[in-house]
């Protein structure tokens, strides 16, 4: 009998899984595929860090704006202690400006933040502070001139407004950081400025304010008087209002 040879189609040979991963490895595409998992894990919690770090980055922007205001009014030491805080927070989040395409970098990232927040605290204390002693240095002089006015009959409605003017800028101190806390401010220093013209313009010059201010502070001494300010002082009425005293060795 002759052989009959039956053909039909062909059955390729099932895939050796240990030669496939075996190819994979020398192929390099198994460690693609991991520094792409790696990398896009690294990218999801650097984008979720500087999410979570949007008002901490907001709030750096404000601390510059108030520094254009307020450095001139840093003390020594405060301006030291700045100086290296700013530098210190230069110096961590330089990273952020370079190139971020890699998983050491993205990863850092959270680090970073957490460490620009430490060195931002104490910039953020020096500025308020440097805020506390701007307001009292423009308004605590003259809330304490308005308390001497109140003396003045013919004065007392401005010395009013100059002491609410005087009160409601001292109280922006709590406002800070808020911008809005600037704007305030200017409207209260054109307040005070108008109410300071117009005190001037009832025969009050600068000289007899200045003097005026020694005397609520306890400052005032027979150096400071002159005629013109006696004169001033006997039209107002006023020259009881003051005493005098003998001041103390030192």
């Amino acid at each position: 009998m002759a052989e009959v040879l039956v053909s039909g189609p062909s059955v390729e040979q099932a895939e050796d899984p240990l030669l496939a991963l075996t190819e994979v490895l020398d192929n390099g595409s198994l460690q693609a595929a991991v520094e792409a998992r790696d990398l896009g894990e690294s990218l999801e919690k650097a984008v979720q860090a500087i999410k979570n770090q949007e008002k901490f980055l907001t709030r750096l922007e404000l601390l510059a704006e108030w520094m254009i205001l307020l450095a001139a009014h840093l003390e020594p030491a405060g301006l030291k202690e700045l100086s290296t805080s700013l530098k210190s927070l230069r110096d961590t989040v330089r990273p952020l400006e370079n190139d971020l395409a890699s998983q050491e970098r993205l990863r850092e990232i959270p680090d970073l933040f957490k460490l620009a927040e430490a060195y931002a605290r104490p910039i953020e204390v020096r500025i308020h502070e440097a805020w506390g002693r701007y307001l009292r240095r423009e308004f605590s002089p003259r809330d304490q001139l308005a308390g001497v006015l109140m003396r003045f009959s013919q004065h007392a409605d401005l010395a009013r407004r100059l002491r609410a003017t005087a009160k409601a800028a001292l109280a922006l101190e709590s406002h800070f950081p808020a911008p809005e806390a600037r704007e305030a401010l200017k409207q209260h220093l054109r307040e005070r400025d108008a109410q300071l013209q117009e005190l001037e313009k009832t025969g009050t010059d600068k000289k007899i304010i200045e003097f005026l201010l020694r005397a609520a502070e306890g400052k005032a001494t027979l150096a400071h008087v002159n005629s013109e300010l006696l004169e001033w002082l006997s039209e107002q009425n006023a020259l009881d209002f003051f005493l005098l005293s003998l001041k103390s060795a030192s």
